[in-house]
Order: C-alpha cells, then structure tokens, then sequence
C-alpha cells in the first residue's frame, strides 16, 4: 500500500517565483540554483497536504544580503525513499534550512506496516504521532548534514574558525519547522487477513520551531558545533482541516507543535 505525498505552495512572490518553478523540477533532476534576495523576502511555504495553505511565520533574522537554493536528496528511512526538497537561505552569519517537504517513492510497505501496528497498539494516536515526529526529525537532521557537508567541500566557505571557543563561534546552523500536525486514518479491510490502517498527516494549526546550532568549520576540515536552543511562535491556532476522502481525524483532534520534530 503505498501513500502518496502531495505538495502546494503558497502565493508567488516576486523575490521567490524562480525559486518555486526550479525548486519542482529539482525534486526529479537534483537541479541546484542560488540567486540573492533580501532576507526579509516573504518565504514560500511548502505543505505535503493539498487542503492547505498558510503563509510563513517564521523569519529570517540575519541581515544583510542573502542567497537562496532549492536542493533535493533522497533518504532512507525504515527501508522507505524519500525524495526531500528543502530550501537553504545563507546569510553572513547564519544558514537556514527551510521549507522541507518530501515524496515517498519505491516500497514503504515496512513503515506503513509499523505505523498500522503503532495505531492498534496502547496510546495508539500518541504513538503514531511519535513515529511522525522522529521522521520528520531525521529528514531535518538529514537536511542540515547535507548542507554543512557542502560547507566542508568549499574552499571558499565563510563560515570557518581557529578554534572551537563559544566567542569564536559567531555563525549558526538553523532549522525552521512550521505547523502543527494531526493524524488522517482509514481502515482498509483484507478479506481473511482483516485489514490495516492507513495513516497520514495533515496540518491542524500554524506555528513556527526555530533550532538553532552554533558551528563554525576549523582549519582541518572538522565542525565545531555549540548547544543547540529552540523558539516557538505560535500556538497552533486552528486552520481548516481536511483529511483525503475516506479518512477521517482521530476523535481527540490532538494537534501536535512542531517543536516536536526539530
């Protein structure tokens, strides 16, 4: 049974329409682009859930003159491809890692299966949720490597350091997640077997998680990385919900915060 993952975007802006078009087509070329914006540009918002749409209400907070790149990679989680779009803005001081979103390709049966079981299990809807959470935390981590390990690979990189003392470490590796996250379930019945649950998420509230790392890149090629902290925006305030034909919310509604997943 193999779940398909839709993907919107949210109003085109000037700054980020080649952004949008060429960020499509990466997804099946690996197709990477730069081009410099201001980043106080309104962001586009990516959503696996074709009811939905919101604007940002995360906000780049470094000045000055930034460039923007879509990339795609595929990653593997519980024997499931994921093909990954996400968006880096690099600033003087900062790189930003947004706007995530991915397609599941090939056999994800196993992970299907482990969320059908989860479902059926004790604290079923707060399981599944967890299993969510800590894939989309992979994809995130993921994300984030994937970058910095670009940073490595450039001699001309300006995020580099003597030394790994807190006072030597001015730039930050940041990640930005928004909305809040229900569960779509439908039981789709087996013949003798019984049947199994299918389950999805869907957006149920808007928020905003920013982590931020400090890092910086030694002279030996190796990263020196400080403690991460967390800010959240936003409180899930509700949005309309719609789940695809056939499924349904679970009764509790429970709306998971993004800060659950970075």
């Amino acid at each position: 049974m193999k779940q398909t993952s839709k993907v919107i975007l949210d109003k085109i802006f000037p700054c980020q329409f080649r952004s949008k078009i060429l960020a499509k087509f990466s997804i099946f070329f690996a197709f990477t682009f730069f081009y410099s914006c201001s980043a106080d540009s309104p962001q586009i918002f990516l959503d696996k859930n074709p009811t939905m749409q919101s604007r940002s209400i995360c906000q780049i907070d470094d000045g000055g003159d930034c460039t923007i790149g879509a990339f795609s990679e595929v990653f593997v989680y519980h024997q499931c491809s994921l093909i990954t779009g996400f968006t880096v803005i690099k600033c003087p001081t900062s790189i930003t890692v947004t706007n995530l979103y991915f397609i599941e390709t090939g056999d994800c049966s196993a992970w299907e299966e482990e969320l059908s079981i989860a479902y059926t299990g004790q604290n079923g809807e707060a399981a599944v949720g967890q299993l969510f959470d800590d894939r989309a935390k992979f994809l995130a981590e993921s994300a984030q490597a994937f970058v910095l390990a670009k940073e490595l690979a450039n001699p001309n990189s300006p995020y580099k350091c003597t030394d790994c003392g807190t006072s030597n470490m001015p730039f930050s590796i940041n990640f930005h997640n928004e909305g809040c996250y229900s569960i779509c379930s439908q039981f789709i019945e087996n013949g003798e077997d019984g049947g199994t649950w299918l389950l999805e998420e869907t957006i149920c509230g808007n928020s905003c998680c920013k982590k931020s790392t400090p890092f910086c890149i030694l002279p030996n090629k190796t990263i020196c990385y400080g403690t991460p902290t967390r800010e959240s925006a936003g409180d899930c305030e509700p949005v309309l919900i719609k789940c695809p034909e056939g499924s349904n919310l679970p009764p509790s509604r429970n709306c998971r915060h993004s800060c659950n997943r970075v």
